[in-house]
């Protein structure tokens, strides 16, 4: 006997439920990453830091060393993506040292610590 049309709404809502949950989980472990040590602010709230010469590692772009704003990319990276491709863009992120913003199609370079926080926050290889 076929299933009534709301057993079939029932789990897709359930189902749609998991995803957003599936996609909470990596968002909070994305905004819980620490900030560049390599950094020092200038202030607490502010978005003005300071990079020692010594720590450019050859990238002079502020997006490069701040940490927040790699992390909102992310953020927006899990947001905008189809649950079943998160993981291996996550990969390829990890693997490759960067991915394209989705707000404006830049490719976003990751520092070095932003890629083993990543890897070691989500268990990645």
């Amino acid at each position: 006997m076929d299933k009534p049309i709301h057993e079939f709404e029932n789990q897709q809502n359930i189902i749609t439920a998991q995803i957003a949950a599936y996609k909470e989980g990596i968002i909070r472990k994305i905004e819980q990453l620490p900030d560049n040590p390599e950094v020092t602010k200038v202030t607490e709230k502010g978005s003005c830091f300071i990079v020692s010469c010594s720590n450019l590692r050859g990238n002079w772009t502020p997006e490069f060393h701040d940490f927040e704003y790699q992390k909102k990319q992310l953020v927006r990276l899990i947001q905008n993506s189809e649950y079943q491709n998160i993981y291996r863009k996550l990969l390829e992120t990890v693997s490759h040292g960067n991915f394209r913003e989705t707000l404006n199609n830049k490719l976003m370079f990751l520092h070095p610590i932003m890629i083993r926080n990543l890897k070691e926050a989500l268990c990645l290889p």
